[in-house]
C-alpha cells in the first residue's frame, strides 16, 4: 500500500512541478499560466466584440491569474539560472506571491459572483472587502518577515504565523462565494464553477495541517495542493470555453431559422408576384373582342362579357354607371330626366 502511494505521488509530482519548492516550478506554474493566457485572450476577444458586459471582472482576474503564474515562473527561471540566490529571494517573495494569488482569486472569484447572479453590488462589496484583507495581510507581514529572515536566514515562511494569516484569510474568502453560488444559483456551469473554486480553497486550506505538522509532509501535501489548483485552473478554462461554444451555437441556430424564415417568405412573394406578372401578361396580350357587343374569346373559345374576364384574370373589380351620352341616348325623352337636368 505505502508503495502505491508512493508511486502514485511520484506520478502527480510529474504534473505539477515536484514535491515544494520554487525551484521546481516550471511546470507548476507554466501550465496554470497558459491558462490564464488563453482565457484572458478569449475574454478579451468577448469584450472587443461587445458581446458579454458583466466578464470585464474576469477579464481582470484571468489577467491577473495569469501574471501571477509568469511572476512565478520568472522568480524560478531566476534562481534556477543564478541570476538571483534564493535567500535574496527568500526575502521579499513568500508575502509578495501570497498577495499577488489571493487577490487573483478573489477577483476571479467576483466576477463569477457576477457573471452567474448578475449582481454586481454583491461582486464589488466582495472585492472591497476581500483585497482590503489581502493588503493588511501584506502589509503585517513583509517588513516583520524581512526583519526575521535577515536574523534567522533557516527560517520557512511556513513556519511562521505570516502564512498562517495568508492561508487561513484566503480559506474564510473562498467559502463565501462557495456558498453564496450553491444556495443562490442552479445549474452545470454553478456547480462547475463552486467545484473549482473549492479546489482553490483546498489548495490554501490543506497548507494549515501541513504547518501544524512543521512542514514535515511537505513533499506529500505540495504535489497535491498543487494538483487541486490546476485542475481547478482547467475546470475554469474548460466551463469558459464550453460557454463560449455553446453562445456560438445557439447564435448559428437561431440565424439559421432567420435565414429560413426569410427564405420561405421570399418564395413565397416570389410566387404571388409570379402569379400577378402572368396575369398581366395575359392582359397584355392580344384579345379577340367583339366588335359589336364588345364580349372576349377566352383560350377555350367562349365569348365573355369583358367585365367578367377582366375580374377573372386581374384583381381589377368593377363598379357600374352609366356616362352622359349614353343617358341622354337612353332616357333623353323622359320628362323626369329633363327636370333633372334643367335642375343641374
Amino acid at each position: 500500500m505505502q508503495y502505491f502511494f508512493d508511486v502514485t505521488l511520484g506520478l502527480i509530482s510529474q504534473f505539477t512541478g515536484g514535491r515544494g519548492g520554487i525551484e521546481h516550478g516550471i511546470v507548476q506554474f507554466g501550465i496554470p499560466a497558459i491558462f490564464w493566457f488563453n482565457l484572458m485572450l478569449f475574454a478579451w476577444y468577448r469584450q472587443r466584440q461587445g458581446e458579454v458586459h458583466q466578464e470585464k471582472l474576469l477579464l481582470v482576474g484571468f489577467g491577473l491569474g495569469f501574471f501571477r503564474e509568469l511572476f512565478m515562473i520568472t522568480m524560478a527561471s531566476l534562481q534556477a539560472y543564478g541570476i538571483i540566490s534564493g535567500d535574496a529571494l527568500h526575502v521579499f517573495f513568500p508575502p509578495l506571491e501570497h498577495a499577488i494569488f489571493d487577490i487573483s482569486i478573489i477577483v476571479i472569484a467576483a466576477g463569477y459572483l457576477e457573471y452567474l447572479l448578475g449582481d454586481k453590488i454583491l461582486s464589488r462589496n466582495y472585492l472591497k472587502v476581500g483585497i482590503p484583507l489581502v493588503l493588511l495581510c501584506y502589509l503585517v507581514t513583509f517588513l516583520w518577515w524581512g526583519r526575521h529572515i535577515a536574523a534567522y536566514p533557516e527560517s520557512k515562511f511556513g513556519q511562521t504565523w505570516c502564512d498562517w494569516i495568508f492561508r487561513i484569510n484566503a480559506s474564510v474568502l473562498l467559502v463565501f462565494p462557495i456558498v453564496i453560488l450553491l444556495k443562490k444559483t442552479t445549474g452545470w456551469v454553478r456547480t462547475a464553477i463552486a467545484f473549482a473554486l473549492s479546489l482553490f480553497f483546498l489548495n490554501e486550506f490543506l497548507k494549515i495541517p501541513d504547518m501544524i505538522l512543521g512542514e514535515v509532509y511537505e513533499t506529500i501535501f505540495a504535489p497535491i495542493r498543487h494538483g487541486l489548483y490546476m485542475v481547478g485552473v482547467y475546470i475554469f478554462a474548460y466551463i469558459y470555453l464550453k460557454e463560449l461554444y455553446e453562445e456560438r451555437e445557439v447564435a448559428a441556430r437561431k440565424l439559421q431559422k432567420a435565414n429560413d424564415t426569410l427564405e420561405q417568405k421570399v418564395k413565397k412573394r416570389t410566387a404571388e408576384l409570379e402569379t400577378k406578372l402572368g396575369q398581366i401578361k395575359v392582359l397584355n396580350g392580344l384579345l379577340p373582342i367583339c366588335a359589336s357587343c364588345k364580349k372576349i374569346r377566352d383560350d377555350k373559345g367562349y365569348w365573355t362579357q369583358i367585365e367578367a374576364y377582366i375580374t377573372r384574370h386581374s384583381e381589377a373589380q368593377f363598379s357600374h354607371g352609366i356616362c352622359g351620352e349614353c343617358a341622354e341616348k337612353l332616357y333623353g325623352d323622359e320628362d323626369w330626366y329633363q327636370k333633372n337636368e334643367n335642375k343641374v
